[in-house]
């Protein structure tokens, strides 16, 4: 028995400490949408599905990166905010946990998109405002951000009067400070598990839309008296009020020509709900428990109030209000109340609890509400009746469940060797188990030595060292391994290869990096991956000015290279750039239609790692495309490529015009002219810069050069013109 009882313990503890799952609640992530509720009597429920924040609160364990402070003002917390907001990247979240303790906010605490607040405690966590005027926490033209958790309260006095008894008094300062306001292009921000006490003009204003507003809890107000002062003040479209208790303020109203399609759900109001004046119509009050204490106006004249100068019989609060003064307006559509509990224990005016039969919805305000007969008779029964599904907020809750989230990921192997042009698979495994979501990304923190593809592919480019690293969506857990590349070894000299995009997988205008043929990675850059423009096959085609398609670095240099092209429209020249490591080395200018062609580029002669490039740079006022298929190439072939010279590097007769010798050359060439006529000489680089000129005597036949300007090592162009205006090339090679 003894046993038993101990395995039944540890059982318990279990369950209680490592449940693997929670039940998900209204303004989740995962809170779905149950279209198979909607009713046609009722096209406003998928939009009143919608409201909030769009995705839900998130979940405190979602953030990226989290700091914790302790006591200070507002300086220190707005410090953090800016902080955080300016550490996060990509899409991150940030997450700034007061720690328990008295928070001073004497500034306004300006809210920064993505960067949230947490308190450790709801009432260890205590942010007295000492401010006048402004806003206490204010969330201006922000997104995804909020406060979880902690406690906003008033430094002064609790306010004197607990209800608006229509008095001046009311206003019992003239401090217009409001404790939270969500304005401007805010969308999709929150506030959840938070207490906001003794505020002074508002607890809260909301001119903004797709919020979420959970589990507050609201009472008091030190500013109760006339012109839009004391509310709980919804102001925009979309928003979501759940699980929340208010009570002692003017009015929870929902106000304003900006006002429609907010959800008012599942909440504990101590107070009435108002459409005050002017909303767009199409809000929701549902499932709510509403209830006007007893000590709520109105007053009968004489009535012992706590108060001797309230007794004056007014106002008159209903537990939902429509407009009740000719200085307000009506709403332009009707709002749309279902399964609320009223109880009204502050009067006898008609039914102590209205608009409380559930198999009813009632919809109003018919009219401005000013006699008491007609603030009865301001929400009527829709003749729609009750929703088929049996609610108007058609979410899904009970059968779902909060995501297990991830706590590790592991990567396997954690050390990798490969040679270049190598790939090899990496495997993250996701753990637990029964993760709900198990996405990762992958990144290398060294793409010219090694890259890595969206499934774990990992493959080498260059000799090196890179760090691949993958991180997983739920949580940013992070493992990884150490990917080590060495030397392939240039390929076989004067060794063909071709690249005909088969491994491509871009289809439609993009960017995309691919292991092609013989292991080469290329890069697609603003092309359009297509097929069948050059032949049967898979090619791309890219716009004038562009760069089309480039190789990462390649082994074994290049001789020659070659490329099918076919331009996309007739009528223009189509100009294509050949680049190798950059520079231009062959230009191909197309003005014969549309029909195929062969763009080739001979004795390029670079030796070592090379990076193969096309640029389309046709006149860019036309539509001047230019569609490639099976890049082919030739490795760099010393002994081939480099002019035949004989081992005692002597004279070497070039053709019948001229003889140079030593090619290759180091300091100095010696030409020898065997016919007569040649009048001009000069050496240009691949880049077409001249960087020797001569202009020749008549009947010479012998000129000395000195290497013109320091000239670096590698390929060079001797050219001639005779005096019947042939030109004539020559190549020379320089070398160290």
């Amino acid at each position: 028995m003894k046993k038993q009882l101990e395995f039944l313990l540890m059982f318990m503890l279990y369950i209680t400490f490592f449940p693997s799952q929670a039940q998900l609640r209204v303004g989740d992530p995962g809170v779905t949408i149950d279209q198979s509720k909607f009713d046609s009597d009722y096209p406003q429920m998928a939009r009143w599905a919608n409201a909030g924040v769009r995705g839900g609160i998130p979940f405190i364990n979602s953030f990226n990166i989290v700091k914790t402070i302790t006591e200070g003002n507002s300086d220190k917390i707005n410090a953090e905010i800016l902080n955080m907001a300016n550490d996060l990247s990509g899409g991150q979240k940030g997450l700034i946990k007061l720690s328990n303790g008295d928070y001073n906010i004497n500034k306004s605490i300006t809210m920064k998109s993505n960067v949230s607040l947490q308190g450790e405690s709801r009432n260890g966590v205590v942010c007295t405002i000492t401010m006048n005027n402004n806003d206490a926490f204010s969330f201006r033209d922000v997104q995804k951000c909020g406060i979880y958790n902690l406690t906003i309260k008033g430094s002064w006095d609790t306010p004197k009067y607990p209800w608006n008894y229509s008095l001046d008094a009311n206003k019992e300062f003239s401090n217009s400070n409001v404790s939270i306001k969500l304005t401007g292009t805010t969308k999709d921000c929150w506030l959840d598990k938070v207490s906001i006490i003794n505020s002074a003009k508002d607890p809260l204003r909301c001119p903004a839309d797709h919020n979420t507003f959970r589990d507050l809890i609201v009472d008091g107000c030190k500013r109760k008296a006339g012109g839009a002062e004391g509310y709980f003040f919804i102001q925009g479209r979309d928003n979501l009020i759940t699980g929340c208790e208010i009570t002692h303020l003017r009015h929870i109203s929902l106000q304003g020509s900006n006002v429609e399609y907010n959800v008012v759900y599942d909440n504990d109001f101590k107070q009435e709900i108002s459409f005050h004046s002017g909303d767009a119509g199409n809000n929701l009050i549902s499932n709510n428990r509403i209830t006007l204490p007893s000590d709520m106006p109105p007053l009968e004249r004489g009535e012992k109030g706590p108060f001797p100068e309230t007794e004056n019989g007014k106002p008159i609060y209903f537990a939902i209000m429509g407009p009740w003064s000719t200085k307000h307006r009506n709403s332009d559509k009707p709002n749309y109340l279902y399964k609320n509990k009223c109880v009204q224990d502050n009067h006898n005016y008609g039914s102590r609890t209205p608009w409380s039969d559930n198999s009813k919805v009632y919809f109003g305000p018919k009219k401005l509400g000013l006699s008491i007969q007609e603030r009865i008779d301001n929400f009527p029964a829709f003749s729609g009746g009750a929703p088929s599904g049996g609610t108007l907020y058609a979410v899904n809750i009970g059968d779902n469940t909060i995501p297990v989230n991830a706590t590790e990921v592991l990567l396997a192997p954690t050390l990798v060797a490969l040679s270049v042009g190598k790939a090899k698979n990496l495997n993250a495994t996701v753990l637990p188990n029964n993760a709900s979501n198990k996405s990762v990304t992958w990144s290398s923190n060294n793409t010219s030595v090694a890259s890595i593809n969206a499934n774990g592919r990992v493959t080498a480019i260059s000799a090196g060292t890179a760090i691949v690293t993958v991180t997983t969506i739920d949580g940013n857990k992070t493992a990884t391994s150490t990917v080590t590349v060495t030397g392939g070894g240039n390929p076989t000299p004067g060794q063909s290869y071709t690249e005909t995009f088969s491994n491509m997988t871009l289809t439609g205008w993009g960017n995309e990096t691919y292991t092609g043929d013989n292991s080469f990675v290329w890069n697609i850059i603003a092309a359009k991956g297509s097929s069948n423009n050059v032949k049967n096959s898979k090619d791309i085609y890219f716009r004038s000015g562009k760069t089309g398609v480039k190789s990462t670095p390649i082994a074994g240099g290049i001789s020659s290279f070659s490329v099918k092209c076919k331009d996309r429209v007739a009528g223009t020249a189509h100009i294509l750039e050949l680049l190798i490591n950059g520079d231009v080395v062959g230009t191909s200018t197309h003005n014969n239609g549309t029909d195929l062609y062969t763009f080739e580029v001979n004795d390029i002669d670079i030796a070592g790692n090379i990076t193969i490039e096309l640029k389309n740079n046709s006149a860019t006022n036309k539509q001047n495309h230019i569609a490639i298929d099976d890049i082919t190439w030739t490795t760099y072939n010393r002994n081939l490529n480099i002019l035949n010279i004989s081992k005692d590097n002597l004279v070497k007769t070039i053709n019948q015009d001229i003889s140079i010798s030593p090619n290759p050359f180091q300091n100095k060439i010696k030409l020898r002219f065997n016919q007569e006529g040649i009048q001009k000489v000069n050496i240009m680089d691949i880049h077409g810069r001249i960087v020797y000129y001569k202009e020749l005597q008549e009947n010479i036949q012998e000129l000395n050069i000195s290497s013109p300007k320091n000239l670096k090592e590698g390929m060079y162009f001797l050219n001639f013109t005779k005096k019947n205006g042939v030109n004539k090339t020559i190549k020379l090679i320089k070398k160290d």
